[in-house]
């Protein structure tokens, strides 16, 4: 999880100067945000090979979905599928090894997430000519 301090008392701010649809503004951001992580997070599931393709169609790459607040940008992975978490974490009794690839999105975006909320702010605030 990357956490943007201030992230909260920014919304809050944007609330009272501007109401709530200068708020949403920050949504967006974080739809946007949310949106880069599934992508590219989709682009490194792991997805069966030609022969095992019918056992292991890629159902979890199909699965991660995006979701967006005003003070929360997150990525679901693997609703409804039993097999979401062995596939990520591994299951070493079944010699299932893990594929970390929405902990190393993760990682390369830190810089990245921050970025993009500071953006959004400065539109905002200059949409509203705070």
């Amino acid at each position: 999880m990357i956490r943007v301090d201030g992230l909260k008392e920014t919304v809050a701010y944007l609330r009272k100067v501007g109401g709530p649809s200068l708020a949403k503004s920050i949504q967006k951001a974080g739809k946007e945000v949310s949106t880069i992580i599934a992508d590219r997070m989709q682009a490194r599931a792991p997805v069966g090979s030609d022969a095992t393709r019918d056992k292991h169609p890629g159902r979890l790459k199909s699965r991660i979905k995006p979701l967006a607040t005003q003070r929360v940008a997150k990525v679901k992975i693997g609703a409804g599928l039993d097999y979401a978490k062995p596939i990520i974490f591994g299951w070493k009794k079944h010699h299932i090894a893990p594929h970390k690839f929405p902990f190393e999105v993760m990682d390369q975006m830190k810089t990245e997430i921050p970025e993009i909320y500071e953006k959004a702010v400065e539109a905002a605030l200059k949409e509203a000519q705070v």
